[in-house]
C-alpha cells in the first residue's frame, strides 16, 4: 500500500520536535552570525565539523528512528549515501588543486567541496520532507555556514563549495522524488535506482580510482546494506514500529555503527567494507527485529492459552 501520509501531514504533530527546531535555529544563526563578525577560525571549524560526511550519515540513521515513517529517514541516508559517493568520484575525476596555505589539515582534490555537497543533500532533502519554514531557515543557515566555513578555512575555493551546493541539492531533490514516487504509487523504484547509483559509484572509487579508501568502503558497505534491505524487506518503512523498539534500536545501530568506524580505520578495505555492510543490515532492520522480539516475549510471559489483549481481542497462544 503507498503510505498517505507524507511527513508535511505529520509535520504540524510534531509540536516538540518543532521547539527543538527553533531553538537549533537560533543558535546557529547566532554562531553564523559571530562567525561572519569576528572571523574566528575556531569558530569556522565548529562549522566544518558540521559538515563532516560521518556526522550526516548518524544524524540520517537517528532520524530513520524518529521521523513519523522510517521510509522518511531512509531518504536522508541514501541522500548521503549518493552524494559522498558522488563527491569522491567528481573529485578525483577533476582532480584539481586546493587553495595554499591552509588552516586546518587537508587532502585529496578541492573540486567540488564534499563538505557543501553532503550538508546540502541533507538539508535540501530533509526541507523538502517538511516544507516548514523553520526547518527551511535552519537549512539555509546551515549549507551557508559551512560552505563559507571552508573558504575561511582555506580548504576550497569559492566555485568548489558553490558547485557542490548545486549538485547536493540536486542529489536531495532526487532522493525526495524517491520518497513522493513511493507516497503516490507504493513503488520503491526511486529508493532501488538511487541507491544502485551509489554502490556503483562506490565500487569505482575503490577499484578504479582507488581513492578515500576508508570513506568508500563505508559509502559501499552501507550502500550495499541499503540496497539488500530494499531488494528483500518490501515492507520496509510500512512497518512501524513501537517506540520502545526505536529507541533501543536507535541507541544500539549508533553505537554500532561508531564502533565500526573506529576500529577498522586502517584494516585491509575489504574487511572494512564486509563490517559496515553487516553493521549497515544490522541498522536498517534491527527495529523491526526488536518490535517481533518484544511482541514474542510479550506473548511468553503473558499468555497462557488464550488470553486476552488491551483491546479485548483473544490471542492464541503456542
Amino acid at each position: 500500500m503507498p503510505s498517505s501520509c507524507p511527513l508535511t501531514k505529520q509535520w504540524s504533530d510534531l509540536g516538540p520536535f518543532k521547539v527543538v527546531a527553533t531553538v537549533v535555529l537560533s543558535l546557529l544563526a547566532a554562531l553564523l552570525i559571530a562567525s561572519l563578525m569576528t572571523n574566528d577560525v575556531n569558530l569556522w571549524i565548529a562549522w566544518s565539523r558540521l559538515g563532516d560526511e560521518e556526522f550526516y550519515m548518524l544524524v540520517a540513521v537517528v532520524l530513520y528512528y524518529l521521523l513519523p515513517q522510517p521510509q522518511q529517514g531512509f531518504t536522508l541516508i541514501i541522500a548521503v549515501l549518493l552524494s559522498g559517493s558522488l563527491n569522491i568520484a567528481l573529485k578525483y575525476t577533476f582532480n584539481l588543486p586546493r587553495p595554499p596555505d591552509p588552516l586546518i589539515d587537508v587532502s585529496g582534490p578541492s573540486f567540488p567541496s564534499g563538505h557543501a555537497q553532503v550538508s546540502s543533500s541533507f538539508w535540501s532533502s530533509f526541507s523538502l520532507m517538511t516544507r516548514d519554514a523553520v526547518i527551511a531557515i535552519m537549512s539555509a543557515i546551515m549549507v551557508t555556514g559551512i560552505s563559507s566555513s571552508r573558504v575561511f578555512l582555506r580548504a576550497h575555493h569559492v566555485a568548489d563549495v558553490v558547485f557542490g551546493a548545486l549538485i547536493g541539492c540536486a542529489l536531495g531533490c532526487a532522493s525526495y522524488l524517491a520518497l513522493r514516487h513511493h507516497s503516490k504509487r507504493g513503488s520503491f523504484i526511486g529508493y532501488h535506482v538511487n541507491a544502485g547509483v551509489a554502490v556503483v559509484l562506490s565500487a569505482y572509487n575503490i577499484i578504479v580510482l582507488r581513492a578515500e579508501l576508508n570513506s568508500s568502503t563505508t559509502l559501499l558497505g552501507l550502500g550495499l546494506a541499503a540496497l539488500t534491505i530494499l531488494l528483500t524487506l518490501k515492507f520496509v518503512g510500512t512497518i512501524k514500529p513501537s517506540n520502545p523498539a526505536k529507541v533501543l534500536a536507535c541507541i544500539i545501530s549508533i553505537t554500532l555503527l561508531l564502533g565500526v568506524h573506529v576500529t577498522t580505520r586502517g584494516y585491509v578495505p575489504y574487511v572494512r567494507l564486509i563490517c559496515f555492510y553487516v553493521a549497515g543490515l544490522c541498522a536498517f532492520s534491527m527495529a523491526l527485529a526488536f518490535q517481533r522480539l518484544l511482541k514474542s516475549f510479550w506473548r511468553a510471559t503473558n499468555c497462557a492459552g488464550d488470553v486476552r489483549d488491551a483491546k479485548g481481542l483473544s490471542i492464541e497462544c503456542s
